[in-house]
């Protein structure tokens, strides 16, 4: 099984047309691949201001992908726009939200076979870092303890780890946030993997002892560190799972079809 994971296109409505290329670009390098990925993941930062305008935009463009794709949402995301202009897709309609809430965290699940995807929201108020408060570590506690010991990826835009090369090297408002969401990750030996967006550049790292990664922004103008060097190259990063879900590797896919593993940064602990 594999997972093709994009972040940050930063759609911008009055149109740029470079972001809404180096999203075409994306696109056509996934349809390109053989084998193709089961799942489509954008972490976050879809949109640059989040309107209706630039989600509209945003769902005609994912809507090529012939496999099933999902945004969680950033920053920079809207969630009340993100629930109306992707009504109908089965990750709005089966996201957790009781209470009809447009502002509410923007939370789901996604089964894939043996592996399930949680689509955590990391979006924090009056901050561009991240925010996971007691309310949503409660549902992610439940739907881990839900998922019967099943592997389970965590999809979210805030990185919660320390990445050394970035000047503000934490990315979460609290990190008092990031302790609490290690200490629920360490009940639940079953999650695999957690993948993260919003740096604009490469890091990978740990939290409770699993593996972390964030990846350059898709939308190139943007791209921070050594993301700079891939120019308007797509960036993708293909997470490889074993037939019954577990991690295998985590490979960078520069618009090549199936290439060999691309060197990532050494890992640094939250």
């Amino acid at each position: 099984m594999r997972i093709a994971q994009i972040t940050d296109t930063h759609i911008a409505v009055p149109p740029l047309a470079a972001r809404e290329a180096d999203l075409e670009r994306h696109i056509n390098a996934i349809l390109a691949l053989d084998p193709r990925p089961d799942l489509v993941v954008h972490t976050g930062d879809a949109a640059n201001s989040g309107s209706a305008e630039e989600y509209a935009v945003l769902r005609r463009l994912m809507a090529r992908l012939p496999m099933p794709w999902v945004i969680v949402p950033g920053n920079r995301d809207s969630r009340a726009r993100m629930r109306a202009a992707f009504a109908g897709l089965p990750w709005i309609e089966k996201q957790d939200n009781a209470q009809g809430d447009a502002q509410a965290p923007l939370i789901f699940t996604v089964q894939l076979g043996p592996l399930l995807l949680i689509g955590m929201d990391s979006k924090g108020p009056r901050t561009n870092k991240g925010w996971m408060d007691e309310e949503r570590l409660a549902r992610l506690d439940s739907l881990l303890a839900q998922a019967g010991g099943a592997p389970v990826v965590i999809a979210m835009h805030h990185p919660p780890f320390v990445i050394t090369e970035m000047s503000d090297s934490r990315q979460f408002a609290d990190w008092d946030h990031v302790r609490a969401l290690e200490a629920c990750l360490l009940r639940h030996p079953n999650v695999e993997l957690i993948i993260t967006g919003h740096t604009h550049r490469f890091a990978r790292g740990q939290i409770a002892k699993r593996p972390a990664f964030t990846m350059p922004a898709a939308a190139h103008d943007l791209r921070k560190g050594s993301a700079r060097a891939l120019g308007e190259a797509p960036a993708i990063l293909m997470h490889d799972f074993t037939a019954n879900g577990r991690w295998q590797e985590t490979r960078l896919i520069q618009g090549k079809t199936d290439p060999a593993p691309a060197p990532l940064p050494a890992a640094s602990e939250c």
